[in-house]
């Protein structure tokens, strides 16, 4: 599997789901892939299914210690041009 040349890509170094240090590559969120996650029925499902598209190989993500996830989300969100709040930021 490669990384798709079209979209550019990030990292970010934390632990895995056996609290071993891991390299998480991930991307920013597509437009169409946020109104997917809208669609999701709660806050936590709408960030497990950004997560699942933006990050690059197979992850656990129900078994990772919560501030990885919390980390990256907000590091996508960051990319993206979203805040938290998913509100663009101003400039």
């Amino acid at each position: 599997m490669e990384l798709d040349p079209r979209f550019r890509w990030f990292k970010l170094e934390a632990v895995d789901a056996k609290l071993k240090p891991c390299t998480y590559v991930f991307r920013g969120i597509t437009a169409k892939e946020l109104r997917s996650a809208g669609t999701k029925p709660t806050r936590f499902a709408a960030e497990g299914y950004i997560l699942s598209c933006v990050v690059f190989g197979e992850h656990d993500w129900d078994n990772l210690p919560a501030g990885v996830s919390l980390k990256l989300i907000q590091e996508v969100y960051k990319i993206s041009g979203l805040t938290e709040e998913a509100e663009t930021y101003a400039i």
